[in-house]
């Protein structure tokens, strides 16, 4: 029996979202940055649909270099191997897909803007479900 497109998306992102909270340490992240992960997946959507694709992914790459905010990291790279593993935009570094996205077209970029935010949207429903706690909340 052939999955739906919305079976396939939370099949990659619950993949990703679970090894993130099995094993934080491979992403360098303690319970408070899986905590920050929650509340930025959370916010992402709304984040993504007010500034923009690109501009989404670039401010993600750009807190993903500051140190101690490696949950935007884990985030970055879990939107690239999920549309990568679905086969929308394979890529094996984040400068060679933002610079993939940015060379499409209007329509095609828009597809792709949808595409991002409907895996946001299962980024936001499974880590809520998967992690416990906020980010507020000190650590374990």
């Amino acid at each position: 029996m052939s999955q739906t497109r919305s079976q396939k998306y939370s099949q990659a992102v619950f993949e990703l979202v679970r090894d993130l909270v099995n094993a934080p340490e491979k992403k360098q992240l303690n319970n408070q940055g899986v905590r920050r992960y929650k509340a930025l997946c959370k916010r992402s959507g709304s984040m993504l649909r007010t500034v923009g694709l690109i501009q989404f992914l670039i401010y993600l790459k750009a807190k993903a270099m500051k140190n101690g905010e490696e949950h935007h990291r884990a985030l970055l790279e879990h939107v690239q191997s999920a549309l990568g593993s679905l086969k929308i935009l394979e890529s094996k570094d984040t400068d060679v897909m933002i610079d993939k996205i940015r060379k499409h077209n209007l329509p095609e970029y828009m597809r792709l803007t949808r595409e991002v935010l409907h895996l946001l949207q299962w980024h936001k429903r499974i880590s809520d479900i998967l992690i416990q706690g906020t980010a507020a909340e000190g650590d374990d």
